[in-house]
């Protein structure tokens, strides 16, 4: 009869698992018509800094990036507080609208058409 031995490693499907809780940075996003505070609030959290999309925030006391005119611009902000060091512990995107119109802008281009 031949040997047959049983593998004792884990297959490697499962090499990735992970178990229990993982404590992830709070996330939100706040939705409300122009003049309700939506900036205000990201300006009253702890050390922020601001990426602003379109002008307004430039009224507040805050640290800001320069005007994003491309969504390039605000994934390279990001990039820089990734891997850089610094003391902000909030990230602001002021406006998400107008931050959102870029990529699709930006593929329009691409694409040979004015807009969507």
């Amino acid at each position: 009869m031949p040997d047959l031995k049983m593998e004792t490693s884990a297959p490697a499907l499962m090499a990735g698992v992970e178990h229990g809780r993982k404590m992830l940075p709070a996330r939100m996003g706040l939705l409300g018509v122009p003049g309700v505070g939506k900036s205000t609030f990201g300006a009253a959290s702890d050390n922020p800094i601001f990426q602003p999309s379109e002008e307004g925030s430039e009224l507040l006391g805050v640290d800001r990036f320069k005007l994003a005119t491309s969504w390039d611009e605000i994934l390279s902000n990001i990039e820089k507080l990734r891997v850089e060091q610094h003391d902000y512990k909030t990230y602001v995107l002021d406006t998400l609208d107008v931050a959102a119109a870029q990529p699709r802008q930006r593929l329009s281009q691409l694409q040979g058409h004015i807009n969507w």
